[in-house]
């Protein structure tokens, strides 16, 4: 009894057994609509990736514009607050006007350093306050396409004197 009940179940073993192999071997490639399932899947998941990092490098890229125009308004920045409060004189220069250097109150022509930036124009307006002890100086940054917004820098020079 016990070697008909083992037998029967080698025979069952087999059975599935032979099944399985004939289920494999029927079932070798994906079906068209099992390609497309995973492709839009694959595109579900790869879409915010790539809207990320498109996303990413175009604020890089505006951050790195930024800075450049950050950098050019304290270059002449810099170069303003170190003269004397005196020779500083007031008044509204562009950017052709600074690159031929502006005309001190002393009559001095003083040429500003500036590091060529194309694309990029320079404003810089001086004016003082009514009691002639503060000038207050604003650089103005922009792009000459005028597509960004441009960037603004205000500092105060105080008369040491007064």
């Amino acid at each position: 009894m016990t070697a008909t009940i083992l037998n029967s179940k080698l025979q069952n073993a087999f059975a599935k057994r032979s099944s399985l192999r004939t289920l494999k071997k029927r079932q070798t490639a994906f079906s068209l609509t099992e390609l497309l399932i995973a492709m839009v899947i694959l595109e579900l998941i790869l879409l915010p990736i790539t809207i990320t990092f498109s996303t990413s490098s175009k604020n890089i890229s505006v951050s790195e514009q930024a800075f450049i125009k950050h950098l050019r308004a304290l270059e002449i920045t810099e170069q303003i607050i170190a003269l004397d409060f005196n020779v500083i004189p007031l008044g509204h220069f562009d950017d052709d006007n600074l690159k031929e250097g502006i005309k001190l109150n002393n009559d001095i022509k003083y040429m500003l350093h500036l590091t060529d930036s194309p694309g990029l124009l320079r404003e810089l307006s001086i004016e003082a306050d009514s009691s002639n002890n503060f000038k207050s100086i604003k650089i103005t940054i922009k792009s000459q396409s005028n597509d960004e917004k441009p960037f603004v820098l205000v500092t105060i020079k105080a008369n040491e004197n007064a």
